[in-house]
């Protein structure tokens, strides 16, 4: 999966770079106080996350990593990661842009270099509605390592839009996600063998247009564990974090 994620994206690259296709690209850089995923804390520490996606009529081909700013995770002193990736995910995904909503199916491959956890794959199938709040339901179905089912619905509205100076606009906008997880993927993540609802995600964001190409996103976020039986599993079932995003897209 993860040579065909490289491979479709060097070719898109190639050929746009020619002239021969038309395309946009994404390159992000993202710091986090901590990485915190569907609910459950994986780095407690600072974090540094950069991405890069293509897209071409419908189609993505990108990549996403983490790497760890600090030693927390580091349990033995041979167990160096510090300034290391340690998870790097490879996205290939077609999206239908319908006339009030979309569609969208596709697979992640997740790796996790300089660690001892096994590489995992899902696929997923989304679609969203073009209204207030931008309702969107995504289903992810594991394929390898766990087979669970993972359920996520999401929205974000904009708040307001102002402009800062000449070329430079900031729009802050609000976002949220309910995470429901079925019994196989729960007891993988968690140890709890039942289906429950997982976590509840808030988002408060502020991105800052500078001209057309470049976006500065600073942004904060609560994170809360919704099963009474997975919350005993933690000594904080929650969990607040801030970040700042770099991002240019052309």
């Amino acid at each position: 999966m993860r040579y065909l994620v490289i491979l479709i994206v060097s070719a898109l690259f190639l050929q746009a770079s020619a002239g021969i296709l038309p395309f946009s690209v994404t390159a992000d850089v993202t710091w986090n106080s901590k990485y915190v995923w569907r609910g459950l804390p994986c780095d407690e520490e600072s974090v540094l996350q950069p991405s890069l996606f293509l897209s071409l009529t419908g189609l993505t081909a990108g990549v996403w990593g983490n790497v760890e700013m600090t030693d927390v995770n580091e349990l033995t002193e041979e167990d160096d990661r510090m300034g290391l990736f340690t998870e790097i995910d490879y996205y290939l995904g077609y999206e239908i842009d319908l006339l009030l909503a979309g569609v969208g199916i596709g697979v992640g491959y997740y790796d996790y270099p300089n660690t001892e956890v096994e590489s995992s794959a899902e696929l997923y199938l989304t679609g969203y509605a073009k209204v207030p709040f931008s309702p969107t339901v995504t289903i992810y179905q594991g394929i390898k390592e766990s087979e669970g089912m993972y359920v996520s619905v999401s929205g974000s509205q904009d708040l307001c839009s102002m402009s800062l100076a000449p070329a430079i606009s900031m729009t802050p906008a609000l976002t949220a996600n309910l995470g429901w997880g079925n019994k196989v993927h729960n007891n993988y993540n968690f140890g709890v063998d039942k289906p429950a609802m997982t976590d509840l995600t808030l988002g408060l964001a502020a991105p800052v247009g500078i001209g057309p190409v470049v976006k500065l996103t600073p942004a904060l976020h609560y994170s809360m564990m919704l099963d009474e039986e997975i919350k005993e599993l933690y000594e904080d079932d929650t969990n607040f974090w801030g970040g700042v995003s770099l991002t240019a897209s052309i």
